[in-house]
């Protein structure tokens, strides 16, 4: 009798302790072999002040930096943005030419420039010169172009990478056409390096076509800066590029076995 009223107390004074700690559970865990005291349900208060404390931090992360205004600059342009660029070129009579040029999505803004830039440097030289005009080449698709009064190119502007066998089999087709080959941020040794071993390979092995060594058109090498929108006024979408902004060379053919063939 004595042992379960004893009972009946000690269940009496855990509920009051219960009742005191407001209805919160406590539980034990361990940290790294340590006993922790961790509250696993909290009351009604707690939550509301823990919610309150997710609320300010949600929107301090807006207001810590992460919110930015969408800059228009050209040099912020994004290579993943579809873009439309009205640029205007002055000629030396005071006459102005506008085109719209389309930057497209995964294509880099120094590669739609360099065929602005391009066609702003040969424009007194080739009249009629035009971007991405298709005159009817069976594989290639020009950056920039300029025909006679027969439809033959007489200018071939490329921006961008050219493979060496896509840059002899222009010289083959088109042996009158100036050739331009135009890159941003490289060196012209880089530039010229992969036709330059090409060319060599082919006259150490004696295959080196003479119709390209003889052909009567120019190859030109041009190296452009990585920051060329310099030469773009963002106000009016006029170009300012002039003949010395880029780094030229002229494509000479080799004449000496290398080294190596000579073994």
């Amino acid at each position: 009798m004595l042992f379960s009223t004893r009972n009946r107390v000690l269940t009496r004074l855990l509920l009051s302790l219960l009742a005191l700690c407001r209805c919160t559970v406590f539980s034990f865990h361990c940290s790294y072999g340590i006993p922790v005291l961790s509250t696993l349900y909290s009351t009604k208060d707690d939550q509301v002040e823990s919610s309150n404390a997710l609320s300010d931090r949600r929107v301090s992360k807006r207001w810590n930096g992460n919110y930015k205004h969408v800059s228009k600059k050209l040099c912020d342009v994004p290579k993943a943005k579809k873009l439309n660029l009205d640029l205007t070129v002055k000629h030396s009579d005071g006459s102005k030419t506008t085109k719209i040029l389309l930057k497209k999505r995964q294509e880099t803004l120094q590669h739609v420039l360099t065929k602005a830039l391009l066609w702003k440097l040969y424009s007194e030289e080739y009249p009629g010169i035009e971007i991405e005009f298709d005159f009817g080449d069976p594989d290639y698709l020009p950056d920039v172009i300029s025909l006679d009064e027969d439809g033959n190119p007489v200018f071939w502007g490329e921006s961008g990478r050219m493979k060496a066998h896509k840059a002899i089999d222009l010289m083959q087709r088109y042996p009158k056409a100036h050739i331009v080959h135009c890159r941003w941020d490289m060196t012209l040794d880089e530039i010229a390096e992969p036709l330059c071993a090409r060319l060599q390979e082919l006259f150490d092995r004696h295959e080196l076509p003479d119709d390209i060594v003889k052909r009567p058109g120019r190859f030109t090498l041009g190296a452009l800066p990585l920051d060329m929108w310099r030469f773009i006024d963002e106000e009016n979408g006029v170009i300012n590029v002039k003949e010395e902004d880029v780094s030229w060379r002229e494509l000479e053919f080799p004449t000496t076995k290398s080294p190596e063939a000579c073994v």
